[in-house]
């Protein structure tokens, strides 16, 4: 998601003997400290309106964001440079712009034969999506919500550590044969040892049994806790045909696994989606605009030609830029 700043001297406003070379060095100088500014600016935004859920998009740009600078040609209209500052964040776009409601298996490419996508012995596709769990503790001032809503419950906790490590056997990808001897499509195997590296585990899967959509409190702790969810409409459809995802037929923690190895430990729980899964239902989200938010922030304001000015006295006369700018 890339904020465009079309930064341009015409004509040669300033009065001062300095040739188009040395101009556009001093542009280009210029523009440097104005991309760093607007990635700082376009973190600050982000985080006032809480326009983030893992935390990818602000580090996106405040991190990662990408400043492209390229100078643009005279034209007999003076010098000019092009300031393009990027969020590198894959979603970035979602962010800005928000989406509609969505069926997810209708958004994935099940002929993909990149090696995501794996086959059944009965020839049907499907996809396996890893839940990590995380160990309880006190929710920071800079957790995210994803991150909050991924920890575990005190109880649930102390019932996964029980478990013996499940290690993936990393085989890779293999090619099934293709009806009438083609190259075939990559099946993903996903195999698995147990270690359990002297601990004294129990467990090689966790079971939870029964289990309420309803809030319960924690047996150690007190919390409130939802281990189920009621059936919900993510969106009205046409003709009675909503968007909806039905009831989970079982405990978000059933069948968690422990994954890893001593210091290094995961708790995963793998769920199956296939082209006619019910549930995997996206509600619709609506966008932030921090882009353009930001932009109109930094248009309002004098920091950006200040930056400008001191750039180029830096490359005129290094002695009348202020110390910070040298």
């Amino acid at each position: 998601m890339p904020l465009l700043s079309d930064v341009r001297i015409e004509g040669a406003p300033l009065d001062i003997n300095v040739d188009a070379a040395q101009l556009a060095v001093a542009l280009e100088r210029g523009a440097l400290l104005a991309g760093e500014y607007v990635k700082q600016v376009w973190g600050v935004v982000a985080l006032e309106l809480g326009a983030f859920d893992t935390g990818e998009y602000r580090n996106g740009i405040t991190d990662e964001g990408r400043v492209d600078i390229s100078r643009m040609p005279d034209g007999g209209l003076g010098v000019g440079v092009d300031l393009v500052v990027t969020n590198t964040a894959p979603h970035a776009s979602i962010v800005e712009e928000g989406h509609g409601a969505f069926r997810l298996a209708d958004k994935i490419d099940w002929g993909n034969t990149g090696g995501s996508i794996k086959v059944s012995t009965s020839g049907r596709p499907y996809l396996h999506i890893p839940f990590r769990h995380t160990v309880p503790g006190q929710p920071g001032g800079g957790m995210t919500k994803s991150a909050a809503k991924a920890q575990m419950p005190q109880s649930v906790y102390q019932q996964a550590k029980r478990q013996i490590w499940r290690v993936a056997n990393n085989r890779g990808p293999v090619r099934a044969a293709a009806p009438g001897g083609g190259r075939g499509r990559f099946i993903q195997r996903d195999t698995y040892r147990t270690e359990d590296f002297g601990k004294g585990g129990t467990q090689t899967r966790m079971r939870r049994g029964p289990t309420s959509t309803s809030f319960a409190p924690d047996p150690h702790t007190g919390e409130l806790v939802q281990e189920r969810r009621g059936a919900r409409v993510v969106a009205a459809g046409r003709r009675g045909k909503d968007l909806v995802n039905p009831e989970w037929k079982t405990s978000r923690y059933e069948g968690m696994i422990k994954t890893g190895g001593p210091g290094h430990t995961r708790y995963l729980t793998i769920r199956t989606l296939t082209p006619d899964s019910d549930g995997w239902n996206i509600p619709a989200m609506l966008g932030y605009y921090v882009a353009a938010r930001t932009a109109s922030l930094i248009d309002s304001g004098p920091e950006l030609p200040d930056l400008f000015e001191q750039a180029i006295l830096t490359v005129i006369d290094p002695t009348a830029a202020p110390a910070g700018a040298r």
